[in-house]
């Protein structure tokens, strides 16, 4: 098994609980300032990213390719892009272009 497969693996189990995860975060914190005045309903997160509207400025990045299960994953990152109304990265289609890799495993995410 490859380690990029290990690690799809991995990222694809739906039990698995990383009790201990360091991200880098764990030494900032953060002052809370509550706002009870605003309607969460009033603020408008929308705008647009390489002429196209997007709901939140956020980008789901990257895809994956080369591995079995890549089209399910991308997939899955593509459709939660499009619930959300947010960007997705396509990654490097290096793999699409030079004709190698798993055919469709990009190419499904739509647009």
């Amino acid at each position: 098994m490859s380690s990029k497969t290990a690690d799809s693996a991995l990222a694809l189990n739906p039990t698995l609980e990383s009790h201990r995860a360091e991200m880098g975060f764990e030494r900032l914190r953060f002052e809370h300032f509550a706002l009870p005045e605003l309607d969460m309903d009033e603020i408008d997160l929308g705008t647009t990213f390489l002429g196209r509207s997007v709901q939140a400025p956020l980008l789901i990045s990257s895809l994956t390719g080369g591995i079995e299960q890549a089209a399910v994953i991308n997939t899955n990152l593509a459709a939660a892009a499009r619930r959300l109304g947010v960007a997705l990265a396509a990654g490097s289609p290096r793999n699409a272009i030079e004709g190698r890799g798993l055919p469709g495993s990009i190419g499904r995410c739509g647009h």
